[in-house]
């Protein structure tokens, strides 16, 4: 899956808590390094999915409506996989 993507759906998540948005905890979050989550920020900001300043990382409506959609999507695949398993076990 596309790194972007991924801290997108990170963000998400953070966004939901309410949490402080961080290098490190989208680091964490996303399963990538600082730089990658660096340069998938550039990119998200450049498609208008978020907006930067020098303190916080905010969604806009387009990108948490791409965020929220890309994790229903991955929930709608696992879970009949996680279903089978549970079934052949």
């Amino acid at each position: 899956m596309n790194h972007d993507i991924l801290v997108l759906r990170a963000l998400v998540r953070l966004s939901r808590s309410r949490s402080h948005v961080c290098l490190e905890a989208l680091s964490v979050r996303s399963g990538g390094e600082i730089g990658e989550v660096r340069a998938s920020l550039v990119n998200l900001s450049r498609m208008g999915w978020i907006v930067r300043d020098d303190t916080s990382v905010r969604l806009t409506l387009a990108g948490l409506a791409v965020g929220v959609a890309a994790s229903k999507r991955t929930k709608s695949v696992s879970q009949p996989v996680a279903e089978v398993r549970r079934r052949a076990a």
